[in-house]
């Protein structure tokens, strides 16, 4: 039979480089969000959008979140949580570049779904880290 104190168990070094990993990752989809929100006026004033158009940006975004949401997790349980986890975070990082350089007359810019996606497998929920 195998004690209690025969289990390995993590360093205290990688369970808090872990844990600040996810809160990263955390992070920047929560200020994605963020950055949504605060730029619905914007977007209302410089497009002429309606109070309905401007749920369908909201929605978008809600909608592309929530599709992956259960892809990402199938992806992170068939080729690991980590891996899945650094692509999302690089996919995320570089579409977020594109769209910072995209010039100013497209405010559609086709990066903007990319990032959404590489968003999704930054957040840990359906992962315990």
């Amino acid at each position: 039979m195998v004690g209690v104190s025969a289990i390995a168990r993590p360093d205290r070094k990688v369970q808090l480089l872990t844990l600040g990993a996810c809160c990263f990752g955390l992070f920047m989809v929560m200020l994605d969000n963020t950055v949504v929100n605060v730029a619905l006026p914007s977007i209302q004033r410089e497009l002429g959008a309606t109070v309905s158009g401007l749920a369908l940006v909201l929605d978008a975004y809600v909608l592309v979140f929530a599709s992956l949401l259960l892809t990402a997790g199938s992806l992170g349980d068939r080729y690991g949580r980590r891996r899945v986890f650094r692509a999302g975070l690089v996919v995320f990082t570089a579409a977020s570049a594109l769209c910072g350089l995209a010039p100013p007359c497209r405010p559609w810019s086709p990066p903007g779904p990319c990032r959404r996606w590489g968003r999704r497998p930054c957040c840990p929920a359906p992962w315990p880290c």
